[in-house]
């Protein structure tokens, strides 16, 4: 996905529309994975296009390396506290 565009789950976009409708079918291989984002299709009645089914969450080591960091800094805290009483 390009310049940071973040997309919500739900978010629906259009490829394919045909004006006189459309009829057959197509082959759905599965969902499509792009940076984290799940895509399914979503067919309508003139249109066809791919919905957002799942948004990236963070990974665990981002989750880990925040707290390890806020940890860090009540430490750091706390030593302060003690050395100006």
């Amino acid at each position: 996905l390009e310049s940071g565009f973040t997309a919500k789950k739900g978010d629906t976009f259009t490829f394919l529309t045909a004006g006189n409708g459309l009829t057959g079918s197509f082959t759905d291989s599965g969902p499509l994975t792009v940076d984290g984002y799940v895509f399914d299709f979503a067919p309508g009645t003139d249109n066809l296009g791919l919905q957002v089914t799942t948004v990236p969450t963070p990974e665990p080591a981002t989750l880990a390396l925040l707290a390890v960091g806020g940890l860090g800094l009540l430490a750091g805290r706390r030593r302060r506290a003690r050395v100006e009483s």
